[in-house]
Parts: structure tokens; C-alpha cells; sequence
């Protein structure tokens, strides 16, 4: 059975401009025209799904686009608070070092203060023996 181009379009879900481009360029000839609609064999009909068989459908595209760009944000969100958690911790540990260093600071400085104490002790023990 003879189809129209718009026929088969509809049948493999592409637009009928994209397959009468193709038509045209592969030189693809109808067999009869009624009321200057041309109608194609369903060898060309063959021909013409083959080639675009491959192709994926412009709805079942826009869907998982969309899809994908849901996705995606979903990931960028997640991304985003991850960051923030670790903006937070890193703030955390920063003030925990600063917190440390200062006991550090502390704890040396008190060494040395015993060491020049122990060293005075020394010194006086050492003049009280002789």
C-alpha cells in the first residue's frame, strides 16, 4: 500500500521536512500523485525507515534530556551542600588548630621556664655544695 511521506514520518516519530529532505537527497521517487500529494511504494517506505531507524526518536531525546538535566541539578544540589559541609568542617579544624597551637605555644613556653629554673637550681645547689 502507497504511503505519503507525512505517513511515514508519523510512523518512525520524525518530522516529514526530515524525511523529505532525504527523499530528495537520495533521489527516492514516488509512485503516483493524487490532488498533488506524491505516494511512495513500500520499497521507498523501506528505504526510508532504514535510514532512520538508528535515530532516536525527538520526543523519547527531549524526555531523557530533560531527565538528565534533572539529574543533574539534583547532583549539582547535592555537590553544593557537600561543599558547604565541608566549607563548615574545614573552618572547624582550622580554629582546632589554632586552638592547638596555642596550647603549644603555652606548653613550650612553660618548658622553658622550667629549664631555666631547673638550670638556676643547678646553680644553686652546685654553689651550696662547694
Amino acid at each position: 500500500m502507497a504511503k505519503t511521506l507525512k505517513q511515514i514520518a508519523d510512523e518512525i516519530g520524525i518530522s516529514k521536512q526530515r524525511v523529505y529532505r532525504f527523499v530528495k537527497q537520495e533521489g527516492i521517487i514516488g509512485t503516483h500523485q493524487e490532488n498533488q500529494i506524491i505516494y511512495y511504494d513500500e520499497q521507498a517506505e523501506q528505504t526510508i525507515k532504514v535510514a532512520f531507524q538508528f535515530e532516536p526518536h525527538h520526543e523519547a531525546v527531549s524526555d531523557a534530556v530533560a531527565q538528565s538535566m534533572e539529574h543533574n541539578q539534583q547532583i549539582i544540589e547535592m555537590l553544593q551542600t557537600t561543599v558547604v559541609i565541608m566549607q563548615k568542617q574545614i573552618e572547624f579544624y582550622q580554629t582546632e588548630l589554632q586552638k592547638r597551637d596555642e596550647q603549644l605555644e603555652k606548653r613550650d613556653n612553660l618548658i622553658e621556664q622550667l629549664r631555666h629554673w631547673m638550670k638556676n637550681d643547678i646553680t644553686i645547689m652546685k654553689y651550696l655544695i662547694s
